[in-house]
């Protein structure tokens, strides 16, 4: 089964909507999305759907993901890109806010460059809209959205946004978002793509039309949930190989951990099986963090940081 913008999906209610598990891919990213649905067969312990938004991916290289039991929704551009570092498919997950998507009660989007290690179930009964802040501990604001020595700079955009926001409110990551879709109006989607003309082109991207739209209705999931190792590591003075989580941002080719370390075993085991997994029967055994081990290890983390800013 798969999902296009030319023939829209019928939408149907159901009494027990499963949740649906997103991440994206244009040609360049599919062997990095299959890594990453293959961590969630082995260690997610995903209790619903799982979708590829496919971005100008061939059809032959779709099949890979349909025989495995994910569902594909075809995306076209929205409008050319101003991204100058990022190609146009980090803009599909705008999608995710359209109509057709409120047939599942829940829906958790992560960057495809994301490896699993643990249950991500807890994050389909969320209600309302949660994502991290930018870079662990690092309190990026609205005002840093904005590049004024950029070329593609928008003053007039700027004023009329500092008019209307707090420049001083922090923002959060679209690495890994996760609502309930009651939160989806029908403007929301509209709202999103509207701000497409004025995106910056450095290191955000689509956060900011995300961060505009979503203004002071976020709440804030606990680091575990998408941790980026290096950073953890910098900020609270831990050992890169005694960093956990649930979930871990990994960028291709740049891998935390040595060979011999327990998740670069699990993630060999990933690659070695990446053709067995099956989705709709997904792995049954238990790798969830129990509330308690997820509040005492945010609680570490926070004293670490605090720490390490007063050594500094």
């Amino acid at each position: 089964m798969y999902l296009d913008n030319e023939t829209p999906l019928v939408v149907t209610m159901r009494a027990n909507s499963k949740p649906l598990l997103v991440t994206l891919s244009d040609k360049n990213y599919i062997t990095i999305a299959r890594r990453f649905f293959s961590s969630v067969y082995f260690r997610g312990q995903w209790p619903g759907d799982c979708m590829l938004l496919a971005h100008g991916v061939p059809e032959k290289e779709l099949k890979w993901f349909r025989e495995r039991g994910i569902l594909i929704k075809k995306c076209k551009p929205l409008g050319t890109s101003p991204l100058n570092r990022w190609p146009p498919v980090v803009l599909d997950s705008f999608y995710l806010f359209t109509k057709e998507f409120k047939q599942w009660d829940n829906i958790v989007f992560f960057d495809s460059d994301t490896i699993v290690f643990a249950s991500l179930n807890k994050l389909s009964e969320l209600k309302g809209f949660w994502s991290m802040d930018n870079d662990h501990f690092n309190d990026t604001t609205l005002e840093d959205h904005f590049d004024k020595k950029s070329s593609t700079f928008n003053l007039k955009f700027y004023k009329k946004i500092k008019h209307q926001y707090d420049l001083s409110s922090l923002t959060f990551s679209t690495s890994c978002i996760a609502f309930s879709t009651d939160i989806i109006q029908p403007d929301t989607f509209s709202q999103l793509k509207n701000f497409i003309p004025y995106l910056p082109s450095g290191r955000w991207a689509e956060e900011l039309a995300y961060n505009l739209v979503f203004y002071r209705k976020w709440k804030k999931l606990a680091i575990p949930y998408i941790v980026r190792a290096s950073i953890i590591s910098q900020r609270c003075g831990i050992k890169i190989e005694n960093v956990k989580g649930i979930a871990f941002h990994v960028h291709p080719g740049r891998m935390p951990w040595s060979k011999d370390h327990y998740y670069s075993q699990l993630l060999d085991y990933y690659l070695r099986n990446i053709d067995t997994i099956n989705l709709k029967k997904p792995v049954q055994q238990t790798y969830a963090w129990p509330s308690w081990k997820l509040f005492l290890y945010q609680l570490y983390l926070n004293f670490r940081y605090l720490y390490c800013l007063i050594k500094r």
